[in-house]
């Protein structure tokens, strides 16, 4: 495209961004496509999970029209969306050591299902410590 202005420069980005993920990362992409294939042919269920504002994006997966009808929001009171109040409590809810394993204890998971973790940081507890829990959960 090359046009230099400001929405030609954006669309540029994200067709170099578009182009860089499926050269660099297309393997693991058509593997993520696979394990949540064969997790519903197998009889496992699908979940997603974001906290703050990730969690607009696994509410996406969601609730999305023309999504996934069998995808299932793990939600965490406090930590979903912009409703909370006050705002920051849900940032600090991110940072609490231990919290996602309280979550997974209450939660419908089980061995066999597969959890989509989305974390813009890919740092804070609560998201780093779900993936690890839910793995070793199976």
């Amino acid at each position: 495209m090359s046009d230099r202005t400001p929405a030609g420069q954006f669309l540029d980005a994200a067709i170099d961004l578009l182009r860089r993920i499926r050269d660099e990362e297309g393997g693991s992409v058509a593997a993520a496509g696979t394990l949540l294939a064969d997790t519903v042919a197998d009889g496992g269920r699908l979940f997603a999970f974001g906290a703050g504002h990730s969690s607009l994006a696994a509410q996406d997966l969601v609730y999305r029209a023309g999504g996934l009808a069998l995808m299932n929001l793990l939600a965490v009171p406090g930590a979903v969306g912009v409703d909370v109040m006050p705002a920051t409590l849900g940032s600090a809810l991110e940072r609490v050591d231990g919290l996602a394993g309280v979550v997974l204890d209450s939660s419908p998971l089980r061995a066999g299902d597969a959890l989509i973790i989305v974390s813009l940081s890919g740092r804070n507890a609560l998201p780093v410590e779900m993936a690890m829990k839910a793995r070793e959960r199976g």
